[in-house]
């Protein structure tokens, strides 16, 4: 009897879609199997309640983010209004007393004519002027006192962003490794059946792209915060690019995609290795997950006069005109999606343009859609840092 309610209660949550409700009911009939030693239904049912409770920690948590960043950007915009604002009735002022100078020079031209009988009202008119001077004054010393401290509420509001998302992304990082951890020790300890294997893959797979976007997020935080230590150090391209084809390789050889390269043995750059693996690693990561099987992927560079030109293009589906402009924006998910059900924190082509702003270059897209994509990267092969 118990079931068949649950069952029914159950199907009304997913049709009203109210996930928190779900997820009790998954939780009850986890206990209703376990008290009746079905334990198999019991886990498939508990997998369930924490997939929908991670699911719904996680829009929570983006949520939050979401909304304090735009909290920031509105109280941002507020204050550059505010600050507009207050430098135009800083300029109405001034005129004003442009004005009252001119009046005052107009006066002192009358006092050579009228003589005495003008003085007293000139005397007149200039205590006046030195009043409204006076007053003028101490406004105006009181908005810059005002815009200081405005100034100092808006780097606190930034700081606070900064360590907000550091507090939260490091807060997630320990119980995700507790999950590898356990993990690993499962596979050590336990002998499993292809179903309970089946089951800890997708358990690896899930904490992977989770501490993935922990890694993102904390690396577009840094970037963003303008304080990454830049590295300079001379390097042959040739040795990156194999570096991103053997850690790719796997993913590449799943979808049985063949990876080209395409660089002269001699290209040798001085600048930030570290950006310039990153950048490459977002690209080509990128070029593989939306490629489908049998595709090509291939990786070329060159040096242009003084500058070193880098390109990753993929045979995928492409990218239309009109989603270019928010391509390279963070948490942006385009209508194109990965082949093979990998996952996309939408958070990589933005580290690469910061990465490659950093780097004093630019990056160009050329995309056709159903015939793919190539991004083209460019920046000074040299770096004189002192």
């Amino acid at each position: 009897m118990a079931f068949n309610y649950l069952t029914k209660a159950l199907k009304l949550s997913q049709k009203l879609d109210m996930k928190n409700r779900e997820s009790e009911i998954y939780e009850m009939l986890s206990d209703y199997y376990a008290s009746r030693s079905d334990f198999r239904n019991a886990y498939l049912n508990h997998i369930n309640y924490s997939n929908l409770r991670d699911s719904i920690y996680t829009l929570e948590s983006r949520r939050q983010i979401e909304d304090l960043q735009l909290n920031y950007e509105n109280k941002k915009k507020e204050q550059e209004i505010t600050l507009l604002n207050e430098r135009t009735n800083l300029q109405e002022t001034q005129l004003k007393l442009q004005k009252s100078k001119t009046k005052l020079l107009l006066v002192f031209t009358l006092f050579t004519i009228f003589v005495l009988g003008l003085l007293s009202f000139y005397i007149m008119v200039k205590n006046k002027t030195n009043k409204l001077l006076k007053s003028q004054n101490e406004k105006i010393q009181h908005q810059n006192e005002e815009l200081e401290k405005r100034s100092r509420k808006l780097l606190e509001l930034s700081e606070e962003k900064d360590n907000f998302i550091n507090v939260v992304v490091h807060d997630l990082k320990s119980p995700l490794n507790n999950i590898a951890g356990l993990s690993n020790l499962i596979r050590i300890n336990g002998k499993m059946n292809e179903e309970q294997m089946h089951y800890l893959n997708l358990l690896d797979q899930v904490s992977n792209e989770a501490k993935n976007l922990i890694t993102n997020l904390l690396d577009i935080n840094r970037l963003e915060s303008e304080n990454s230590e830049e590295n300079f150090e001379e390097f042959r391209m040739e040795e990156v690019i194999d570096r991103e084809i053997n850690l790719y390789r796997k993913e590449a050889q799943e979808k049985n995609i063949t990876v080209i390269k395409k660089c002269d043995p001699e290209v040798i750059i001085h600048n930030n290795k570290e950006f310039v693996q990153r950048i490459l690693d977002n690209l080509v990561s990128n070029a593989i997950k939306f490629s489908p099987d049998n595709k090509k992927v291939t990786i070329s560079c060159k040096m242009e006069n003084e500058s070193l030109y880098l390109a990753v293009i993929d045979e995928g589906p492409g990218i239309r005109s009109e989603e270019r402009k928010n391509l390279f924006k963070k948490f942006q998910k385009l209508s194109s999606r990965p082949t093979g059900g990998e996952s996309s924190t939408g958070l990589g082509l933005a580290i690469v343009k910061l990465l490659v702003e950093k780097l004093k270059g630019e990056i160009d897209v050329l995309s056709e859609v159903n015939k793919g994509s190539e991004f083209i990267v460019r920046f000074p092969a040299s770096v004189n840092h002192p």
